[in-house]
């Protein structure tokens, strides 16, 4: 199952959000969110009055590949913007590379913090968009995750979250695969899975515990666990979920049960099993096989 997740982005839900203020990255588009004239970016308190401050162009909720490429795009675009994200600090991200920018985004990263026309607010959580009525403009509720003060910020467009996608969502896989806060259970050998056979998933929202992992224990603690989000991690998965694939194949039309339990397997058998080995070797040459997570853990992946 390569289905990918685009279309099932995550969306707050309750009243909290009105519908009418916010946009979710998989429909915002850089032309709809451009405002002709641009002011400074400034936040209000929220006891005071939000008409009688000045808003920024676009506010960003999430800073991660999305939410930096969005910004990145609209700070070319002349535009003022304001990152919001619960993160306090980049540096306090796993070494995971997974659970980081990737190593574009972060040079994307890098510039957008030495530009006038955006302001960062790391350590901050969004719990609330709301809509002006009278003016059309959009608000943003966030609270310091360390001092719980809240802060109102407002936009001249809705604010875009970036906050990923809903993969538990899918009504294809909803009853095909058994979940755990959100992500697919799978087996750890080749991703397949749990509830229903010759079912294989992949995509970047593989997980796996290390603490059934072998390759892993003794590197990371029972439960940490490693994220697949990674485009090399992800894609590295391919071979393994493909190997396993055609092995089953092999053995479906090539093999026999004899008397005494073993396992025969004709001429033409040996001869796929043998290109197929080849085949693993490869990808595994090249870096495009992994079946040793040890290497996922570190931003060396």
């Amino acid at each position: 199952w390569c289905g990918g997740e685009w279309a099932h982005p995550k969306i707050p839900e309750g009243e909290d959000f009105e519908p009418e203020s916010f946009v979710h990255y998989v429909e915002a588009s850089v032309g709809s969110l451009v405002t002709s004239t641009t002011t400074s970016s400034t936040t209000a308190s929220a006891t005071s009055s939000l008409s009688t401050q000045d808003a920024s162009d676009v506010v960003i909720v999430g800073i991660g590949e999305a939410g930096v490429e969005l910004a990145s795009k609209l700070i070319d675009r002349d535009q003022n913007v304001v990152l919001v994200d619960y993160q306090s600090d980049e540096t306090e991200l796993a070494q995971d590379p997974s659970r980081r920018l990737s190593p574009s985004s972060l040079l994307k990263y890098e510039d957008l913090k030495n530009h006038q026309g955006i302001r960062i607010m790391r350590g901050f959580r969004c719990f609330g968009t709301f809509v002006d009525t009278t003016n059309g403009r959009c608000f943003a509720k966030v609270e310091n995750v360390k001092s719980g003060d809240v802060t109102t910020l407002e936009s001249k467009k809705k604010i875009v979250l970036c906050i990923g996608f809903e993969l538990a969502g899918s009504t294809v896989l909803q009853n095909w695969v058994l979940w755990k806060d959100g992500y697919p259970i799978l087996t750890q050998t080749h991703d397949e899975s749990t509830k229903a056979r010759n079912l294989f998933l992949s995509g970047p929202w593989l997980k796996h515990p290390a603490g059934v992992c072998p390759e892993v224990m003794g590197t990371m603690r029972n439960d940490q666990e490693v994220l697949f989000c990674f485009i090399y991690k992800f894609r590295t998965r391919f071979a393994v979920v493909a190997g396993e694939v055609l092995s089953r194949v092999v053995h479906d039309r090539h093999c026999r049960r004899a008397l005494d339990g073993s396992i025969l397997i004709d001429p033409m058998g040996h001869v796929l099993l043998t290109k197929l080995e080849q085949m693993q070797s490869f990808y595994k040459s090249k870096g495009m096989l992994l079946n040793d997570l040890t290497n996922c853990t570190t931003a060396s992946c």
